[in-house]
């Protein structure tokens, strides 16, 4: 089906669609998740947005979600993520993987430290990103054991991220972390990590030498800097590729969850492109 305005656009999104990819559709200025699937049936389970490059707002509303994917790559202009009546954790409660690349107006992420069922969180390529949590805003939360933030999450992979200043002030509770990889982060000085890092499931870091050596560390912290720096596999910088001269141990990287609906092709699979709509 040939779609060319975006009035047919909006019609189509009131089908029960298990995927969409809305690509280099530059007329979105803002995008509402209600607006995305059936609003009778909450059945959007991905989502890519991809090279928009007017959009500006993400709004965040509705029921609560059945997404277990999301994608955000190459939204220059993006640099304001709304949540609307709604708690990320709530509405999120279903994410699984979270994508966010070359999104260059993007500075804080506080929502993502909520995501209950959150695997993996990749970020790459977002120019000025200084932090994950808004202490400005009064975002930050105060972490405890009851409280314990990204309890499903596995991998945790940060990439040329220049500005990044800090994932957060306080320890961070990774309970099923096995596998960090930190590369081109040169602002980064700290590891979001307290004592339970040493009793978690952590594995893996993946980083530069140098900036390993840069680091700096809370004192009363050197049993937590000796216990990580027996998991790392040095890279050589702006290299994928671990370094020869690396004295660590290099690990088998760890083997991902799969979750049983990853493997169920989707009845009904939507394209978006500008100017044409495919529907099959």
């Amino acid at each position: 089906m040939l779609v060319e305005s975006l009035v047919v656009f909006n019609l189509l999104l009131e089908l029960p669609i298990c995927y969409i990819q809305i690509k280099e559709l530059h007329e979105l200025g803002s995008i509402s998740f209600e607006s995305l699937s059936c609003k009778n049936c909450g059945c959007l389970e991905k989502l890519k947005l991809t090279a928009c490059n007017e959009l500006k707002e993400l709004v965040v509303d509705g029921n609560e979600s059945d997404l277990k994917k999301l994608h955000l790559w190459d939204l220059k202009n993006l640099n304001y993520i709304k949540f609307n009546g709604v708690e990320p954790k709530s509405y999120f409660q279903k994410l699984r993987k979270l994508y966010i690349a070359k999104c260059h107006k993007l500075k804080n992420l506080p929502w993502i430290l909520r995501l209950p069922a959150l695997v993996t969180l990749k970020i790459k390529q977002c120019e000025i990103l200084e932090e994950f949590v808004c202490r400005r805003d009064g975002e930050i939360q105060q972490v405890s054991e009851c409280y314990p933030t990204f309890p499903m999450l596995e991998i945790l992979s940060i990439v040329s991220l220049p500005n990044l200043l800090s994932i957060s002030n306080d320890p961070l509770i990774f309970p099923c972390l096995s596998n960090l990889i930190v590369e081109d982060c040169r602002e980064l000085s700290r590891l979001p990590f307290g004592p339970h890092i040493i009793t978690s499931k952590f594995r893996r870091l993946d980083c530069e030498e140098g900036w390993w050596n840069r680091l700096t560390w809370d004192d009363g912290h050197n049993d937590i800097r000796s216990y990580i720096a027996t998991k790392i596999n040095f890279k050589e910088a702006g290299s994928s590729q671990p370094s020869s001269s690396s004295r660590s141990p290099v690990l088998t990287s760890p083997i991902p969850r799969i979750h049983p609906m990853d493997g169920i092709q989707s009845f009904l699979e939507l394209s978006i492109n500008k100017p044409a709509l495919a529907l099959e």
